[in-house]
């Protein structure tokens, strides 16, 4: 190989990694919940095996799924995002689907080791991923069903760290509605900073039906719903009320970061570094979990 050659090399890996980090804390969000299923359902401390690779399968498929949607997105975020790689060109889209396909493979080549029925999960967490991107499905360009979409990957994501780790009890459940009930306070906000671009394409995302101020009013009130629920469900579902108390953080900290919006819905930017405070907010909600179940 040529100077020339290793140097268009170097640079083609260089965007291939910087395409993949770019997703990396979205895609982490879904391995934390494979997580916390893995501890929920295992009532102790999990094999390393176990502990590792069945965070590390939903790490490449999350990885793969917001890829193929980069992908997928390509013209309306040279609108809403043009610092994206594969916008900027710093990535080419040949190596994002190359990319995919390696990522896909190796998520299901983990899943495979835990058995029939988590092999299933990571094939329906693909479809589910294609649909959400790309025609005739396009999950993320439908009212409500974009949200749901999203939040069957975070189901999923429960499910498949429960099933690894021998069975899928009450409190995975638990964490799994938890997940998509928040993403009700998370996902709606970052429509929010897109929606020039979103109605241009004429897509229907829940800031553009309801309107922004009220997207962020459904926001704020999903924010209390896991500390609501924990209260409710804290008599039988074995969690300690450590979870509550941490859950109840969550809520201040979801309505903090949310309230401002109220005033400065309008402003893209502003919404835009409060959706990026809030992502944090889904290890706390799974943490929340983990911590509740430590006397279990």
């Amino acid at each position: 190989m040529t100077i020339l050659g290793k140097e268009k090399f170097r640079l083609r890996v260089k965007g291939v990694v910087r395409l993949a980090r770019s997703r990396l804390p979205r895609a982490s969000v879904y391995t934390w919940a494979t997580l916390t299923a893995v501890f929920l359902s295992s009532r102790g401390i999990p094999s390393l095996t176990l502990l590792t690779m069945a965070p590390l399968s939903t790490l490449l498929m999350s990885l793969s799924t917001y890829v193929l949607n980069d992908l997928a997105d390509m013209r309306l975020d040279e609108v809403n995002r043009p610092h994206r790689p594969l916008v900027s060109r710093d990535a080419s889209k040949s190596d994002a689907v190359l990319l995919v396909f390696v990522l896909i493979f190796g998520a299901v080549a983990i899943a495979l080791s835990f058995g029939f029925v988590a092999f299933l999960i990571a094939l329906a967490e693909i479809l589910l991923g294609l649909g959400y991107s790309f025609r005739p499905l396009d999950f993320k360009d439908r009212f409500l069903i974009k949200t749901l979409s999203i939040g069957a990957g975070g189901i999923m994501a429960s499910l498949f760290g429960g099933v690894a780790a021998g069975g899928v009890n009450s409190a995975v459940i638990y964490a799994a509605l938890l997940f998509l009930v928040f993403l009700f306070a998370t996902s709606p906000i970052n429509d929010l900073a897109d929606i020039v671009g979103d109605k241009a394409d004429g897509r229907r995302t829940i800031p553009i039906v309801i309107g922004a101020n009220n997207t962020v009013k459904l926001a704020i009130l999903a924010g209390f719903v896991p500390l609501a629920s924990s209260l409710l469900v804290l008599p039988w579902s074995g969690l300690s009320v450590l979870s509550s108390i941490s859950l109840g953080l969550l809520t201040v900290r979801c309505t903090r970061l949310l309230t401002p919006l109220l005033k400065g819905c309008s402003d893209p930017k502003l919404v835009r570094r409060r959706h990026k405070g809030m992502v944090p907010l889904h290890f706390l909600l799974q943490g929340s979990l983990l911590i509740g179940a430590l006397r279990m």
